[in-house]
This record gives C-alpha cells, structure tokens and sequence, in this order.
C-alpha cells in the first residue's frame, strides 16, 4: 500500500495523512493486522464521483480501495477520513 500512495495517480494522489493505529502501532511482537486510517483531500473529479456513487446508492470509496489494495488478496481496506 505504501508503495501505491508513493506512485500516486488518482485517487491516491489526494491522500494526505497514513495514520497507523492498534496493536501494530503499539509494538505487539505478532500482530494480526495493521489498522489505518487515511484521510485525503477531494477534488472535482472526487466530488463528481462521490455524488455519483450517493445517488445511486453506491459506496464512493470502492475506487480508493482499489487503488489501494490492487491486486493484494487478503488485505481489507482502512478507514477513510475526508479533510476539510
């Protein structure tokens, strides 16, 4: 995933923050995962996009996840954040 946000691209281009929390943040010797919260900035592309996916009763963030998983199997996606 750190490697996708340094390529950038949209969508990965407006993320802003990687936040790393639980028990990997907190230094456990085997942690089951690592949980994160991502917080991005939006544009009119995002904004179009989002309001697309609302009204059609679509998750808007189905396209960052993409992008942030790629073809990784078994990694589930982080929490997201817009920053105002």
């Amino acid at each position: 995933m750190i490697t996708r946000l340094g390529n950038g691209g949209w969508p990965l281009g407006l993320v802003e923050e990687v936040y790393v929390f639980g028990s990997y943040a907190r230094g456990a010797l085997e942690p089951n995962d690592v949980d994160v919260v991502i917080e991005h900035g939006t544009d009119r592309r995002w904004l179009g996009g989002s309001l697309d996916a609302s009204v059609n009763g679509r998750d808007s963030y189905v396209g960052m996840r993409q992008a942030l998983r790629g073809r990784t199997r078994g990694m589930n996606c982080p929490e997201f954040r817009r920053v105002r």
